[in-house]
Parts: structure tokens; C-alpha cells; sequence
């Protein structure tokens, strides 16, 4: 059984490292669903193991006293997150967007991009309230809302165009 388990293993990471040379957002066709468990099972049992292998690297170069991490801006952010702001932000917000920015690479959907954009003019919004002086960020928050309302009275043409023009300009620059 531990052989079939490390055959399948092996297996899953061959067909992932021929997806990551060469990127398709195509369903495998015939896969029932015990065979896409068994794909999900390897995927999250290498996972696993490549997380703790990175994080023995890391540990040993902590040890080695080459960096020190306590101090990194990340962990500080972490630290001054209540549970609650950790667990939304690193389970749902962050492989949310991930999920978003990464597939709209693979193929254009009229809803990812216009997703993404919302999002992005928010995190501009939310920038320039933190960075500007508030007359300054008001006038900024106007012109992303123009921009937002602009874009969506004109978003069934600027679809259209995307869609014709994607797989031909923008999906290479997202392969591997």
C-alpha cells in the first residue's frame, strides 16, 4: 500500500511540474471523482512536505544566524492582527486573490476582470487615504469612482475587446 501511495505521489508531482512548465486552465477529460481526491490528496501531501523542508532551510538559517525573521514586516503585521483579521486575511482574502489574479492569466472571464479592478481601485482608495492628506485623498477616491463608473458603463465593449484580444496578446506573458 505504501508503494502504490509513493507511486501515486510520484505521479502527482510529475503532473504538476509538466503543469507548471506549461500552464492549461482545461479540465483533465474521463476523471471521476475518486481520482480527483486522489490528485487533491498528493497535491496537499507534497504541499505538506515542501512546507516542512522549507521550513527546516529556514530554521537552520535562523540558527546560523544569517537572518533574523522576528523582525520581518510581515510578522510584524501578523502580530498586530487580532485572530480573527489573521485567519480572514491568510484563508480566504489571500487565496481568494491569488485564485483571481492567477487564473485571469490563464483565460479572460468578464468577472474576474472586473473584480480585479474593483479590488484594485480599492486598495488604491485605502492607500491614499493612509498616505495623503485627506483633501488630497478625497480628490483621489473621486477620480478612482469616475474611473470605476466609467469603466463599467463601457464594460460590455471593453469585454468584447478583451476577449478577442487575450489569448493572443496577454495569455503568453502568463505562461511559464
Amino acid at each position: 500500500m505504501l508503494r502504490a501511495f509513493a507511486s501515486n505521489l510520484k505521479q502527482t508531482a510529475t503532473d504538476l511540474l509538466s503543469f507548471l512548465r506549461n500552464p492549461s486552465d482545461t479540465p483533465v477529460p474521463g476523471i471521476q471523482v475518486t481520482g480527483k481526491l486522489q490528485v487533491l490528496l498528493g497535491v496537499l501531501v507534497l504541499d505538506v512536505l515542501l512546507t516542512f523542508g522549507f521550513m527546516g532551510l529556514i530554521h537552520l538559517v535562523e540558527l546560523l544566524g544569517w537572518h533574523k525573521y522576528d523582525a520581518h514586516a510581515v510578522a510584524e503585521m501578523m502580530r498586530s492582527f487580532p485572530l480573527w483579521g489573521a485567519l480572514l486575511l491568510g484563508i480566504i482574502i489571500v487565496p481568494f486573490a491569488e485564485e483571481l489574479v492567477f487564473r485571469a492569466g490563464l483565460r479572460f472571464r468578464r468577472g474576474y476582470f472586473t473584480f480585479l479592478l474593483f479590488v484594485l481601485l480599492l486598495a488604491a482608495g485605502i492607500f491614499a487615504f493612509n498616505m495623503m492628506p485627506l483633501l488630497w485623498a478625497l480628490g483621489a477616491a473621486f477620480v478612482l469612482g469616475l474611473l470605476m463608473i466609467v469603466y463599467l458603463m463601457n464594460a460590455y465593449a471593453i469585454g468584447e475587446f478583451l476577449e478577442r484580444a487575450w489569448p493572443g496578446y496577454m495569455q503568453p506573458y502568463f505562461i511559464v
